[in-house]
C-alpha cells in the first residue's frame, strides 16, 4: 500500500494478523510517478486532495 494511503485500512488489516507492504516513491523522479498515477485514474486527484486537507487539520488541531 502506499505510505498515507488509507492508514485506517493497513491498522486494521495488521490488526487483524495481515502482513502489509508500505511504499514510498521517492528520489528525483517522484514527481512523473505522481502525474502518472493521475492520470491513470483522475478520481486520485480528489482523494490526494482530500488526504492532504484532512492531515493539515489533523496537524492542526493537533497544535492548539
Amino acid at each position: 500500500m502506499l505510505y498515507g494511503v488509507r492508514d485506517d485500512e493497513q491498522r486494521r488489516l495488521t490488526g487483524a494478523g495481515n502482513h502489509v507492504r508500505v511504499y514510498v516513491p521517492f528520489g528525483t523522479r517522484w514527481y512523473g510517478y505522481f502525474l502518472r498515477r493521475l492520470a491513470e485514474r483522475p478520481a486520485n486527484l480528489a482523494f490526494f486532495l482530500r488526504a492532504l486537507t484532512d492531515r493539515r487539520r489533523a496537524r492542526g488541531c493537533a497544535e492548539r
